[in-house]
């Protein structure tokens, strides 16, 4: 996944920048879809074990997901807004 050009250590700058070019989402919007990702995310685990996913995939894939975008990411992106 890229964000703004950018694959790895995204600020919240990067993803406002995505809407910045769409121009059609509220910054009450915006914080409400990365809090819906976040928490979506949050519980791959849970999601990939009730479909008996591999426990080594499960891990693999673990590990590829960005959850610093939590509470203290969100705080950010507000003040920027």
């Amino acid at each position: 996944m890229s964000v703004n050009e950018k694959r790895d250590v995204f600020e919240p700058e990067n993803l406002i920048a995505v809407d910045k070019k769409i121009q059609s989402l509220t910054p009450k919007e915006i914080k409400k879809i990365i809090k819906e990702v976040c928490d979506t995310v949050s519980r791959w685990e849970q999601y990939a074990t009730n479909v008996e996913l591999d426990e080594s995939e499960i891990e693999t894939i673990k590990s590829t997901h960005r959850l610093y975008f939590g509470k203290g990411f969100i705080k950010k992106i507000a003040s920027t807004l």
